[in-house]
């Protein structure tokens, strides 16, 4: 049986097909697979308004995933999907990060700092064992590794594990004691892949890719010890659906950002302890100090949420 539009949708179609938006798709409907539009801030955010408003009147917009299997082979073959350079250079491109990306480099490199001193304050240090959810090809638990904490890494797709398990070759290599291994899991499954023993777990930039967040905590929350740490490291908030939108529509991915209160509300309900939840804000001065005014910033000509970073213990028994 065919849904009938609301009149909201039905005014969202109208809005897409009126004089006001036609720019914006024209933008679109010329541009279909650019990403950056010449890296214009403005003419992304309008191809993204029409685009938003074309779906939400047909109803695909807010993105709903029913189909768990589409969406894992989804995020398993996004990288040999990128259309803006070959999939050799794409996989040199994410095998040299977080160095390579001069937009991106600052925030990897503060985001990197942040992380450790939160899980240090926390009490781990080496060599406690880390559990990384989402971790691409593996950069982060490199270097973890490196400070001589005893890591796991775990993406979905086969392609980045054989390229992070290149770094374990490099290490072993330079002959470095480091304990460094990779394995193949979905963060929904991830509990029937690796020991219940680990000190913390964590995603940096990866929860909001799965299929079902609540799922994937749960199963993360069972490979933590008792009183270990859950600790979920710059997940964006749901101004990134919108933002993002017509990045995960050309990229195929998902990219579905949280309300906080439903993380928070999850997260308590699982009986953790000694609950954090923080947005900081990227900047100094009074540049930082009107930024924590807004939800979310402009950076390198992209619309980026204020994310949420989140540390959160399991109980002792």
């Amino acid at each position: 049986m065919n849904h009938q539009p609301d009149w909201k949708q039905q005014a969202a179609t109208k809005l897409a097909a009126s004089p006001l938006l036609r720019y914006a798709r024209q933008l679109h409907e010329n541009h279909p697979a650019d990403l950056q539009l010449g890296g214009s801030v403005w003419k992304k955010f309008w191809a993204n308004v029409y685009l938003i408003m074309a779906d939400y009147g047909t109803g695909k917009f807010p993105p709903r995933h029913t189909c768990r299997e589409e969406v894992f082979q989804s995020e398993k073959t996004q990288i040999a999907r990128m259309e803006f350079a070959a999939l050799d250079e794409v996989l040199d491109i994410i095998m040299r990060k977080p160095w390579v990306d001069e937009r991106l480099f600052g925030h990897h490199a503060r985001d990197l700092i942040r992380m450790i001193e939160t899980m240090e304050k926390r009490g781990l240090r080496s060599p406690a064992k880390l559990l990384e959810l989402g971790c691409g090809a593996g950069w982060l638990s490199e270097i973890l590794a490196l400070r001589g904490y005893r890591v796991t890494g775990t993406s979905i797709s086969e392609l980045e594990v054989d390229h992070a398990q290149l770094r374990v070759d490099a290490v072993k290599a330079r002959r470095l004691q480091c304990e460094l291994n990779f394995l193949t899991s979905t963060m929904e499954d991830i509990h029937r892949n690796v020991p219940h023993d680990y000190d913390a777990a964590f995603c940096y930039e990866a929860l909001h890719h799965v299929f079902d967040w609540r799922e994937s905590i749960d199963s993360i929350t069972q490979c933590l010890k008792p009183g270990g740490w859950l600790f979920l490291f710059d997940e964006p908030s749901t101004i990134h659906t919108y933002a993002c939108y017509r990045t995960s529509k050309i990229n195929k991915t998902h990219e579905i950002g949280f309300r906080g209160s439903e993380l928070k509300q999850h997260i308590r309900k699982l009986g953790y302890q000694n609950i954090s939840f923080e947005r900081p804000v990227r900047g100094e001065g009074l540049k930082g100090f009107f930024k924590g005014f807004l939800p979310f910033t402009i950076e390198h000509g992209s619309v980026i949420s204020r994310a949420y970073w989140i540390s959160a213990q399991k109980p002792l028994a």
